[in-house]
């Protein structure tokens, strides 16, 4: 698997604010205030977002608020503070059981970064998570996790850089029933980053864990990379293992959509992948490919033991199973012109005593197109197109689900340095299907808006 780090921009030069209105079919309202900066020895970056849909069947409006604030500050050349928070509050009307979904989620985190010599740097980040859940006149939940991670990075040398650090969390979670209930887990791990000769790079690393609920558990990984310069070819692979403990929702939850099992087990899984990057025109375009797997033992996944009314159980499944292909071709012919074409075929299952069977939702064959040309330094026009095949339902094993084709377009205009316009179409086709039964996409819609920065 992999990792995906999302946090707001560090802010940099003379304060600035962006502000963005879009309107569109379904009742689409969307307002973004944004502000960036520095201010002596303080950099800000501050962002507000509301968007409003009432979608396209009865009883089913959306609403939310996103929100993120980063504040640095530089106490001395070698030490640094960062302050991140973020969340979202959002509303959600259900069009099929005509309750009505609140959900919010808010993150803090402190980070300090230092530079004790040329060869040591350490990091040291204190954060909170919380997180509530209310299905309105039904079921509320309510959870927070508190975190400490205090990382150390030593350049071995002017080829290796070392890593290691220590990690503490602790997760508490409650409902309405009246339930409480804790966790904890405490963490260290070390990694080597090295570039054997030159063009041959290989990473290490080993992660220890201890549960207070699942156990211990090692789990490790090994990844490498050779360039061949003659063919601007490269070859990668990688290896590892992981393991996942139920968390406290998993264990305790009442909630009928996903009833806690006290007797789940943990997951493990061993992942692997073999891929080429080949780069071609002077690097104007580049051509990958990767095969994966993984497989995994004691899958954490539901279970739906009644439709009327509905409820499902979170059980263990024996085995699961993830391989496939990935294709990919990223091309900038000229230099206002970028193109993607990307395919990806998975076959994914699971297998319990009954048999084996596929995972519901994931479709063997997906196709992305994406392609924009910017016209004169100031006018953007692109266009995108979307292709899934042969998914099966995910609560009816063998339903077949409809394969699907959508098509959009997008453009932008850029007046000047505090002006734009911008445009898109959705759904350009007007297909009609289902993300999952009963679950039918949107139709056609047209979405336009203004953009200030000054």
């Amino acid at each position: 698997g992999g990792v995906i780090s999302m946090e707001s921009e560090r802010g940099k030069g003379k304060p600035s604010i962006i502000l963005t209105s879009e309107l569109g079919s379904f009742s689409t309202f969307r307002e973004r205030m944004g502000s960036q900066g520095e201010i002596d020895k303080l950099a800000y970056s501050l962002s507000y977002e509301r968007e409003d849909t009432a979608n396209n069947l009865p009883h089913n409006d959306f609403g939310s608020n996103r929100y993120a604030l980063r504040l640095d500050t530089d106490l001395s050349q070698d030490l640094s503070l960062r302050l991140n928070f973020r969340g979202h509050a959002s509303e959600y009307q259900d069009p099929t059981y005509l309750g009505v979904e609140k959900a919010e989620s808010n993150l803090v985190s402190l980070i300090t970064n230092w530079k004790v010599s040329d060869v040591w740097t350490q990091k040291l980040t204190l954060g909170s998570y919380f997180d509530r859940y209310n299905y309105i006149g039904a079921y509320l939940e309510e959870s927070a996790n508190y975190s400490a991670d205090w990382i150390h990075s030593i350049q071995l040398s002017e080829n290796n850089i070392g890593t290691a650090g220590i990690e503490f969390n602790r997760q508490t979670f409650q409902d309405a029933t009246p339930l409480y209930k804790e966790r904890s887990n405490w963490a260290a791990y070390i990694q080597d980053e090295w570039e054997v000769i030159e063009n041959f790079n290989i990473t290490s690393g080993a992660r220890y864990d201890s549960y207070s609920l699942a156990g211990d558990a090692w789990t490790y990984r090994f990844t490498g990379a050779y360039l061949f310069t003659k063919t601007d070819t490269k070859i990668r692979s990688s290896y590892g293992t992981a393991f996942k403990a139920p968390d406290i929702r998993h264990l305790h939850s009442t909630n009928n959509w996903g009833l806690g099992n006290p007797d789940l087990k943990p997951e493990t899984s061993q992942g692997w992948d073999i891929g080429f990057d080949q780069y071609l025109l002077s690097r104007k375009m580049v051509f990958s490919g990767t095969y994966f797997r993984n497989d995994i033992t004691n899958l954490i996944d539901t279970r739906v033991d009644s439709f009327a009314p509905f409820t499902a159980t979170y059980v263990n499944r024996n085995k699961a199973k993830n391989n496939g292909i990935e294709l990919e071709l990223k091309a900038t012919l000229m230099e206002d012109w970028m193109t993607r074409l990307a395919y990806t075929y998975t076959e994914s299952t699971f297998t319990t005593p009954s048999g084996t069977q596929r995972r519901g939702l994931v479709p063997r064959h997906q196709f992305g197109l994406d392609s924009n040309y910017c016209l004169f330094k100031k006018w953007t026009i692109g266009c995108g197109v979307t292709i899934v095949a042969d998914r099966e339902d995910k609560f009816t094993s063998g339903l077949d689900l409809e394969d699907f084709f959508t098509a959009r377009v997008y453009s932008r205009y850029e007046h000047n340095d505090h002006f734009a316009i911008f445009g898109r179409v959705e759904n350009v086709t007007d297909t009609h299907y289902d993300y999952s039964t009963n679950v039918p996409a949107l139709p056609i819609g047209f979405y336009g808006g203004v953009e200030l920065k000054f």
